[in-house]
């Protein structure tokens, strides 16, 4: 019995040893990962911000600009039909200038390709002097054909060589020829002046600015005014136009009564140069129309040597 106890007592110490021999698995002394330890996914890079769009043929980087320096004083009229352009006011024998120009600007900045074809020595006899399409078969000049398009009859144009002037400095424009109705602004343009206003129009909106303005002062005595106005912003620049003139049938133009109006002017173009802004404005008058060139500087808007003049009073 005593013997079976020491078997039975060895037979457990036995069993204990081995499993006291066992790997233990190794508990770990770092704390738990927390959640935000725990890996996901890379989130998908953001990107870059996008540059602002640019239109078909702009700049990225700059907008294009003209240099005044180089402008011409070459001007024509649209025939009937628009096919054809013809340059009056210069002399015979200036080919090989007039081979040299590819494009025209008109009404609103419309360009059109043309071509130089002949000097044309026109009709004396049949010759009524004006600058109209009825009569320009009949008138000395340059001839043009119109390549692309149509010019508009009848309208002037401004020709040039677009690799000296850069179309792209054009600026959108769209007519407006309508009162203006902004009490704020009629009270500052006064104020300016120090004048009373008869009356504002807005002529056109010109992409960059708030608009090209004509504004007809009150007439003091025997002194006259009315401004055109480029608004940008806080920035007003002008172009004033003062006469004195004690009898009021031809104070600006011939029989113009003293009095303008929107309907007097139309625009040809604007454009970016490198010095400022340039606008192209015909004037009308009872017995024609001249072209003007406007450009900015020091804040003002000054007259430019480019112009331009057409006979079309009425038969």
């Amino acid at each position: 019995m005593r013997k079976l106890f020491f078997v039975t007592l060895l037979l457990l110490i036995f069993l204990v040893g081995c499993s006291s021999g066992k790997v233990k698995p190794t508990v770990s002394t770092s704390p738990p990962p927390s959640p935000s330890a725990t890996p996901t996914p890379s989130p998908t890079p953001i990107p870059e911000q996008e540059q602002d769009q640019v239109e078909p043929g702009q700049d990225p980087v700059h907008t294009s600009v003209i240099d005044p320096s180089k402008l011409g004083n070459i001007f024509g009229f649209a025939g009937i039909n628009g096919q054809q352009i013809l340059v009056t006011g210069l002399e015979k024998d200036q080919d090989n200038k007039m081979v040299q120009l590819n494009k025209a600007i008109g009404a609103n900045g419309a360009v059109v390709s043309v071509k130089y074809l002949k000097w044309q020595a026109g009709n004396d006899e049949l010759n009524n002097g004006r600058d109209l399409a009825i009569n320009m078969e009949n008138e000395p000049g340059y001839l043009f054909t119109v390549e692309e398009g149509a010019a508009e009859q009848d309208q002037t144009y401004y020709l040039i060589n677009d690799t000296e002037f850069d179309t792209g400095a054009l600026l959108a424009i769209q007519e407006k020829n309508e009162p203006v109705s902004d009490e704020q602004l009629l009270s500052q343009l006064a104020t300016i002046h120090d004048r009373k206003i008869e009356q504002a129009w807005t002529l056109t909106e010109i992409a960059g600015t708030d608009g090209l303005y004509l504004v007809h002062f009150e007439t003091v005595g025997e002194e006259h005014l009315f401004s055109l106005v480029v608004i940008r912003g806080d920035e007003l620049i002008f172009k004033d136009y003062p006469a004195t003139q004690k009898e009021t049938t031809s104070v600006w133009r011939v029989d113009d009564g003293g009095e303008v109006s929107s309907d007097n002017f139309s625009m040809m173009f604007a454009a970016n140069t490198s010095d400022g802004i340039l606008i192209s404005l015909n004037w009308w008058g009872a017995e024609g129309v001249n072209s003007l060139f406007l450009l900015e500087k020091n804040h003002k808007l000054e007259d430019l040597e480019t112009r331009y003049g057409r006979y079309t009073s009425p038969l």
